[in-house]
Parts: structure tokens; sequence; C-alpha cells
């Protein structure tokens, strides 16, 4: 009963070590030998960046070719702008606000010409009789 007793003190002394570090070089190795790893360190130079749009080198191009072309020719040739639905003749077509011409949009139609919108961007195109009229009188003396 003795011996019983002795194993148990024994036994309980070694776990109580186990649990506490009281046997510093039983487990030495296993403490030490932890898991190895690489240093890594984060550069996002070469990356990028995530909240750039990936379309946006396509729109550039699109505005490059865009402001390549040119307005078409129109050749304002008469305007009616007194009634209900303003038109006007524009090469040898009758058009009114929201009809098309080569491309161009006509948006507004008023007394001194109309406005055309062609690629985003809006163009004013004169009557033809104040065409005229600075020809005739350059210096608008009467």
């Amino acid at each position: 009963m003795l011996k019983n007793k002795t194993f148990d003190i024994i036994l309980f002394l070694f776990v109580f070590s186990l649990l506490f570090g009281f046997v510093p070089g039983l487990f030495a190795a296993r403490q030490d030998a932890g898991i190895l790893r690489e240093k890594v360190e984060y550069s996002a130079a070469a990356l990028k960046d995530p909240f750039e749009s990936p379309i946006v080198e396509n729109v550039v191009d699109l505005k490059k070719n865009a402001a390549e072309v040119k307005l078409p020719v129109l050749k304002v040739q008469g305007l009616i702008w007194g009634g209900n639905f303003p038109q006007a003749i524009i090469n040898n077509k009758v058009v009114r606000v929201d009809d098309e011409v080569d491309g161009a949009k006509i948006v507004s139609i008023e007394k001194d010409g109309l406005w055309v919108s062609f690629n985003d961007k809006q163009y004013n195109l004169s009557s033809p009789v104040a065409v005229t009229k600075s020809v005739k009188n350059p210096g608008g003396i009467k």
C-alpha cells in the first residue's frame, strides 16, 4: 500500500511539474521546435490598384477617337422657328428637333441659328441670314 502511495505522489509531482514547467530540460526540444516560417514582406508596387476601373484605358482611347472625328459638313439653308414645330433646311433636308443629319442630332432651332450635338459635343450653326449680313456688313456699320 505504501508503494501505491509513493507511486501516486511521484506521478502527481511529475504531472504537476509538466503542467507548470518545473522540469525545464525534459521537453525543451518540443518547446523550442516551433513552426518555422519565412518572413513575408508586402509590397504593392507591382500590383494593380483595386479601386481603379479596369476600363479606364479603353475609355481614354474612345475619347481620343471621338476627338479625331470632325463635325460633318452641315450647310444651313433656311430656318422656320416661329411656329409650333421649328424646322430647318440642312443639306437640302427639312429637319426638326431630335432629327439627325449625317450623324449630328438637332438639339434646338432658334431665330439666330441652331444647335446640334455630335460625339457628345454641342455646336452652334448660325442662320444663313446672319452669315450673309456679316459678310455684307463686316464692320456692323448701318
